[in-house]
């Protein structure tokens, strides 16, 4: 985790803390919530609903919302190690290492002034998210997913990304736009039976900004930044999974690569392949 969380934070993350649950009876939460799609462990606390966050949204984006954020202040990155995220998997679906009810996610958010740099963004934190591959000794495969208007409006971009990760992409285009994101790329270690193990993610939220009401100005107006949704290595029991498979594979050498919760989680100089 260390090694991660001094990866991002070199990088421009800002480390933060933030809650683990939530009120749905605030607007913002429970539509976010609602959008994510994932199942939730919901509860009743009072006569307030209340759920345990999946991911660490919607605590960085209520810093956000409360922040104020200049235009000279972008891009913002805010990072965390969010050692509790829940997911509410049915009997059946836990599965080892790789799918389970309460797990690691390193998460990061950044806001960004516009487009432009959104799309600039999501190339440079993918190239990051591939270096944490060749840090951890595994082999990433990519899917690049986004909307057929997003491509459409973005092709010449989409095919500088697929050429500057410098390996082959799925590319896949949806009709439609069902879910916060415009586009996205998803990084995956193939298991020993050819099932993907995903890992690194990297999204473009066009919605957050404005359900929140996170806004930063430029001096004459305020606007509603595009956001980044980022996982650098993916939860940390899914990479140590991805590295039992690789360690399985008779001509891998296992990596430098340990699993350590004592100490805190980010030392303030840059590691390689030491400490998750």
């Amino acid at each position: 985790m260390r090694y991660v969380s001094d990866l991002v934070v070199d990088d421009g993350g800002m480390p933060v803390e933030t809650p683990i649950m939530y009120d749905l009876g605030a607007r913002p939460i429970r539509e976010h919530a609602e959008k994510f799609g994932e199942r939730q462990y919901r509860f009743e606390s009072g006569d307030r609903r209340m759920m345990l966050r999946f991911a660490a949204c919607f605590g960085q984006f209520s810093i956000m919302r409360d922040m104020h954020i200049s235009v000279n202040d972008l891009p913002l990155r805010i990072y965390e190690m969010s050692t509790y995220s829940f997911r509410r998997e049915q009997r059946g679906e836990v599965s080892g290492l790789k799918r389970q009810r309460a797990f690691t996610m390193p998460d990061m958010h950044t806001a960004t002034r516009d487009a432009d740099q959104a799309r600039e963004e999501l190339l440079r934190q993918a190239k990051l998210a591939l270096q944490t591959g060749v840090d951890l000794g595994l082999n990433y495969e990519a899917a690049f997913r986004m909307t057929k208007a997003f491509y459409e409006d973005n092709e010449r971009w989409v095919k500088t990304v697929v050429s500057e990760l410098d390996k082959p992409v799925l590319v896949e285009l949806l009709p439609e736009r069902h879910h916060y994101w415009s586009a996205k790329i998803d990084f995956a270690a193939i298991d020993g039976l050819g099932r993907p193990i995903e890992n690194p993610t990297v999204q473009i939220d066009v919605e957050s900004a404005e359900r929140f009401d996170i806004e930063y100005t430029d001096g004459a107006k305020t606007h509603h930044p595009p956001i980044l949704h980022y996982s650098p290595s993916g939860g940390i029991e899914r990479v140590m999974a991805a590295l039992r498979e690789d360690c399985n594979d008779g001509d891998a050498t296992p990596p430098d690569v340990a699993l350590a919760h004592a100490g805190p989680l980010y030392s303030g100089k840059r590691r390689t392949r030491t400490a998750l």
